[in-house]
């Protein structure tokens, strides 16, 4: 099978120095904190350095950011994969579309794609993500994307927690509902 990440006029490739004002910008997005382990601002000097030094391959950096260009080339978006479990064969999967390309299908397409290149490439059997009870596009999401909804979340940083064994992580932090949403890879299901 072809390791394609381009098509429908999108494009996910690997960060280049020329994109830190637009990681900058996206990485910095205040309103994603609750849903992301972020807990502070990046500054350009940590996103240069990264940018720098990222071997972009999940298995070595057990993450993988990509930036997802449009049909004109222009940065609308970063999708990246993290948390990555190579025991389990699975990841969470992080996205962010500019506000201005939103509701264009950019989002859905780039996810296709990322899906692919991680059942058929990687290896990957399950990708999940937090999303935000909130988003106005869940619905639509978990229709196109085929996604099942696993369970909701009323404290995300309370079982954030208890999944790391972390008992010093700060516990007056009220969050919004959040929701897992998990895609399977249909071969990874066992058919016995």
């Amino acid at each position: 099978m072809a390791r394609q990440l381009e098509e429908n006029g999108i494009k996910l490739r690997a960060p280049e120095p020329e994109d830190l004002d637009c990681m900058f910008r996206f990485e910095n997005i205040v309103d994603l904190w609750d849903i992301s382990n972020t807990t502070g601002p990046y500054s350009r000097f940590h996103l240069k350095q990264y940018i720098e030094q990222t071997q972009n391959d999940l298995f070595t950096d057990r993450q993988l950011r990509l930036m997802i260009e449009n049909s004109d080339r222009q940065v609308v978006g970063i999708v990246d994969i993290c948390n990555f479990d190579p025991l389990h064969s699975r990841a969470e999967v992080g996205i962010v579309i500019d506000e201005a390309q939103r509701r264009k299908g950019i989002g859905r397409q780039a996810l296709f794609l990322l899906e692919s290149h991680c059942f058929h490439y990687l290896g990957i059997h399950q990708l999940f993500a937090y999303v935000d009870t909130a988003n106005k596009t869940l619905p639509q999401a978990i229709y196109y994307l085929r996604l099942s909804r696993v369970c909701t979340i009323k404290r995300l940083d309370a079982y954030r927690q208890r999944l790391s064994g972390c008992d010093n992580a700060p516990k007056n932090k009220f969050l919004v509902k959040h929701r897992i949403l998990r895609i399977t890879c249909p071969n990874s299901i066992s058919t016995s």
